[in-house]
């Protein structure tokens, strides 16, 4: 399990309570997508860019990239998906897109 990255841990963690498949399905893409969004935010105030909002766009760009490396696992994601995802977290104080 240690060379699996945190969010492929974190969803087998939520994934072991839930036994509706579709809630898994949702759930997996919420917290790779939650991830992977701190992770863009975190490269991206790394470079200077401070406090600035993060469009759906640039996130689904960033998936698609990721897509090419094959050491990662990527869901297939729609941009629906990512904003709702902005949308939880928005309503928790964490991340505010465009």
């Amino acid at each position: 399990i240690s060379n699996r990255k945190e969010s492929d841990i974190m969803t087998i963690q939520y994934n072991s309570g839930i036994h509706n498949i579709r809630d898994k399905d949702r759930l997996s893409k919420l917290i790779f997508l939650s991830y992977h969004i701190a992770l863009y935010k975190t490269i991206s105030e790394s470079l200077g860019f401070n406090n600035r909002e993060i469009s759906v766009d640039e996130i689904f760009d960033f998936i698609q990239d990721l897509k090419e490396d094959n050491d990662i696992r990527v869901p297939t994601i729609e941009r629906i998906e990512i904003s709702f995802c902005f949308n939880i977290l928005e309503s928790m104080g964490i991340c505010h897109s465009r």
